[in-house]
């Protein structure tokens, strides 16, 4: 217990076994929960400051490790298929939904996690009532040239668990002129936990990034998208190209000066917070308690 919020943190057992983390922040009467998906190489602790601003008006928060990262089960950085996220945010938000006794669900996706949850809308998931996206990972800012994708692709089916460290992969492209141009910035170790990535992983990253491009006009539901001018990872001016192509009729876009890729983290992450706080409450401030 927290003063009136009480917290709660256990584990969810998948259906192929694997044990999410998950923590919750729950305060009196909360008129709706909000999930944090996080990014890459993160986990649930990264974002644990966050909790204060959303019981303080009156929502529950919920964070939890992906598999593979964080105190989860799973192999670090690695997935059978992009479906395994899917299927698990899913199985999570039923059960949180059945015992958190909340009727509205809002979603907020980091870097990877914002690109789930656009793929998880895509998929045809509507049981949440908004989505904000931060630097969600649709598209790099950098180019991977298309032999190192089939290389990718190649590894992927034959040795799926094979892992690498991309700061070191990076590093060691960097030593090679025909390559070097397709990576240009320096500050690769300011974006990533340095963290091993399997090959499959890396495969699926990359396909589910194109599919949620080109199935832009199934995103149906109200989203905010937010990116940082400065961010070296994510290409904010394609973000913004899709956020227009999107269907939803309620949809917000959003560029932070002065900031990069970490934007729940930066000096202004205080402000960032209150505008997505502002932005679910005058949606939940429109519509009415659904029946019980």
């Amino acid at each position: 217990m927290n003063g009136s919020v009480r917290v709660e943190e256990g584990n969810y057992q998948t259906r192929d076994r694997i044990c999410i983390k998950y923590r919750v922040w729950l305060p009196e009467k909360p008129r709706n929960a909000v999930i944090l998906i996080h990014g890459a190489g993160e986990n649930m602790d990264i974002f644990h400051h966050l909790w204060s601003f959303f019981v303080q008006s009156k929502m529950a928060f919920i964070l939890f490790d992906l598999r593979g990262f964080g105190a989860s089960g799973g192999q670090c950085g690695h997935v059978t298929t992009f479906q395994d996220y899917l299927d698990d945010v899913n199985e999570l938000f039923h059960y949180f939904q059945e015992n958190l006794k909340v009727f509205r669900f809002y979603v907020i996706g980091h870097s990877l996690g914002g690109l789930i949850a656009t793929r998880l809308v895509q998929d045809g998931f509507d049981h949440i009532e908004g989505i904000v996206l931060s630097a969600p990972a649709l598209e790099l800012r950098f180019q991977i040239p298309v032999i190192v994708q089939r290389i990718i692709a190649a590894l992927s089916r034959t040795v799926p668990a094979f892992s690498v460290n991309p700061t070191r992969l990076v590093n060691g492209v960097m030593r090679f002129p025909a390559l070097k141009k397709h990576f240009q910035w320096d500050n690769w170790d300011n974006v990533f936990v340095p963290l091993k990535y399997s090959c499959r992983w890396t495969h699926e990253l990359l396909t589910e990034a194109k599919k949620a491009v080109l199935y832009a006009e199934k995103f149906t539901i109200p989203v905010l998208c937010i990116c940082g001018k400065n961010d070296t990872l994510i290409h904010s001016d394609k973000v913004e190209a899709f956020i227009n192509r999107v269907s939803a009729t309620d949809k917000k876009w959003v560029v932070i000066p002065d900031v990069g890729h970490r934007l729940l983290h930066s000096d202004e992450s205080a402000a960032t917070i209150e505008m997505i706080i502002d932005w679910i409450q005058q949606r939940l401030d429109k519509q009415p308690l659904p029946s019980t």
